[in-house]
């Protein structure tokens, strides 16, 4: 974000989480290599029909530069996904971005009018707008929103573009899930449940049954009010105004911050962080982070706490802390 307010975007587009209609290109070069592809069968059938040794020859070269010109193109649809470079949201260009958030496919960004603007993968609800709500000039494939759109019910009244029913002030974009933090202080959550990671069971030890297509509140936090939310790659964590952690979701490497325990469906809270060992008294948490499988905390003594897998799991690592 600008100081402007200005929403600047870089990295893999491949299923439009930039958001930023780059995807023509993608399409100019899918089709310029299925014209080199086709070039190239005519060319070897040429070449297997060639009687002479001379045109045998000239076939031959003529594949060859076929097939570089299909290795560059080849080359360049493979970036063409990606925004090497940061690039301005036009999209989003009337507004005052106040708060934006990456997940594994798909951003979220916040105006200072407390509305949710959300684009990218949509394929378990995770942009909190139904797709079937969404306009066919916005898609592109099956579940993926192209350029931001607004987030409606329950945040907005769905004809109104201006006027929030709920005011977000900050939001968290996850692996298949977004979190969403009201100006109130409570918090609500779209995308996959399977694992716990919306934190909607009333029942820490039972699955929320079905993907969430519209944000639904954590009604387990209302007694709570929330200064912060956090969406991992199957977990999450809120931060109440107290410095109170809680956690819900699944990790087998860690991440919950809840020992052995590797699955919740409700957030709970995280009992390492209540009392500092050195001092004995109550700690208090000031900022909550997530990266994947790993969770980050800071507390009022500027220290920090993390939990989550010891070694990278792709890195040939293992174990927990």
């Amino acid at each position: 974000i600008s100081t402007k307010g200005e929403a600047w975007v870089w990295g893999d587009n491949v299923k439009c989480q930039c958001g930023t209609d780059a995807s023509s290109d993608v399409q100019h070069y899918q089709d310029e290599l299925q014209g080199l592809r086709t070039r190239m069968d005519q060319a070897t059938a040429a070449a297997e029909a060639a009687v002479t040794d001379e045109a045998k020859k000239k076939q031959k070269q003529q594949m060859s530069m076929i097939s570089e010109s299909i290795e560059q193109v080849e080359t360049a649809l493979a970036f063409s996904h990606c925004l090497n470079t940061p690039r301005r949201n036009g999209h989003l260009k009337s507004k005052t971005i106040v708060d934006v958030s990456g997940g594994a496919a798909h951003s979220i960004f916040v105006t200072d009018g407390g509305l949710v603007w959300v684009c990218g993968d949509n394929s378990r609800g995770q942009l909190g707008v139904p797709i079937a709500e969404v306009p066919d000039t916005h898609k592109e494939g099956g579940s993926l929103v192209r350029v931001p759109i607004a987030v409606a019910e329950p945040l907005r009244p769905k004809d109104s573009l201006t006027e929030p029913m709920i005011k977000i002030v900050k939001a968290s974009a996850g692996g298949e899930h977004s979190l969403f933090l009201s100006e109130e202080g409570r918090a609500y959550a779209s995308g996959a449940a399977g694992e716990g990671q919306l934190g909607l069971s009333g029942d820490a030890k039972i699955a929320y049954q079905g993907d969430v297509t519209a944000p639904l509140v954590v009604g387990s936090l209302k007694a709570h009010k929330l200064t912060s939310v956090a969406a991992g790659k199957t977990h999450s964590l809120f931060l109440s105004n107290n410095g109170q952690v809680f956690s819900t979701g699944t990790s087998e490497l860690g991440a919950l911050g809840q020992g052995k325990i590797t699955v919740f469906h409700a957030p709970r809270p995280v009992r390492g962080l209540l009392t500092d060992h050195e001092t004995q008294t109550a700690m208090v948490t000031r900022e909550i982070s997530t990266c994947g499988v790993t969770s980050f905390f800071v507390t009022s003594r500027c220290r920090t706490y993390v939990c989550g897998p010891k070694k990278h799991p792709t890195a040939g690592g293992g174990g927990a802390t």
